[in-house]
């Protein structure tokens, strides 16, 4: 069963706190500046950076919801899913 997933602003998730559960027995989590446990998040931005590898073998995307901005990385398989996405 999946977590739920909160809707952040990037600017959170950057200033957030990454926490490891010890031994893998609970998922990992973000602790954010106000000390909510962050499972899973939905963010929404304008890509305003996009770079594909010539060979498929890498992608990374930039993401600006105008509170920060966030790097997006794929490798592989996954490159497709972030090579769909367009400038603005």
């Amino acid at each position: 069963m999946l977590s739920t997933a909160y809707k952040l602003k990037i600017e959170d998730l950057v200033r957030g706190q990454y926490v490891r559960s010890p031994e893998g027995t609970e998922p990992s989590y973000l602790l954010t500046p106000w000390s909510q446990h962050i499972p899973r998040a939905r963010v929404l931005g304008t890509v305003v950076d996009k770079f594909v590898r010539d060979d498929q073998g890498y992608a990374t995307l930039r993401l600006d919801d105008g509170s920060e901005t966030i790097s997006l990385r794929a490798w592989r398989e996954n490159v497709p899913e972030l090579a769909g996405f367009k400038m603005g």
